[in-house]
């Protein structure tokens, strides 16, 4: 059996196989046909998220940081940084019927 160097145990999940099975689920909800791939949300942008409402529901810099793993504080405002919302309107999507 062969053993990544990012994974301490043999069932646990890297990070590509993850980022592929969000992908995998996006896509087979149909929400997202018609934007490109390259477009479409990504796992990624969804911890992004998560660590900017942890952050705006008042969680320090270090608990973020701890809870995500990141080794420097660097890191984990590179996640922070350039995540903020803006308001956009965007019309309701409904599931098309194939």
């Amino acid at each position: 059996m062969r053993r990544s160097k990012e994974k301490k145990h043999p069932f646990q999940l890297s990070l590509q196989e993850i980022s592929n099975g969000f992908k995998e689920a996006r896509d087979a909800t149909g929400l997202f046909d018609d934007m490109a791939p390259a477009a479409r949300p990504s796992f990624h942008e969804l911890l992004g998220l998560g660590e900017l409402l942890r952050e705006k529901q008042g969680w320090s810099l270090k608990q973020i940081q701890t809870l995500r793993g990141h080794t420097r504080e660097s890191t984990t405002k590179l996640y922070l940084d350039g995540h903020e919302w803006t308001t956009v309107e965007v019309p309701a999507r409904q599931k098309q019927q194939h």
